[in-house]
């Protein structure tokens, strides 16, 4: 029983934490947003001031939290497909393995791409920013 309990604190605490973090997102306050903060582009800043937004932007995907979304999306495919297969909740020690087991998966796939494509495009980014800046 303690399993199920702190997988369901867990779990609500992840999605507290992602909603509030999506909202965040969504609802602009003073045109500023959190895994892009103070990149925000407007007509009265400099070219420098521009140039740094885009590395502070070309940074964004690197400061998403990724486990939390992967433990929610676990839990959700691990209950939907233990009851299609086994018509009940999975037991205690199943859903622990395969939340941990899943988890793991997804947040070690999101980690490679971020990697392998986000870095690459981060440093094409700022490889362009600063021969921008050394023109200025």
């Amino acid at each position: 029983m303690w399993i199920y309990i702190i997988i369901f604190i867990i779990l609500i605490y992840c999605i507290i934490i992602e909603r509030k973090y999506l909202q965040y997102q969504t609802i602009e306050s003073n045109n500023k947003q959190l895994s892009i903060l103070g990149s925000n582009p407007s007509n009265s800043q400099t070219t420098s001031e521009l140039l740094d937004d885009i590395q502070n932007a070309s940074h964004a995907s690197q400061r998403i939290v990724v486990w939390r979304p992967a433990f929610i999306v676990s839990f959700i495919i691990i209950t939907i497909v233990w009851y299609i297969i086994y018509q009940q909740f999975p037991n205690e020690l199943s859903l622990l393995v395969f939340m941990v087991v899943s988890t793991l998966i997804i947040y070690f796939a999101i980690g490679f791409y971020q990697y392998h494509f986000g870095n690459y495009i981060q440093n094409y980014i700022q490889q362009a920013v600063n021969i921008l800046q050394s023109r200025l």
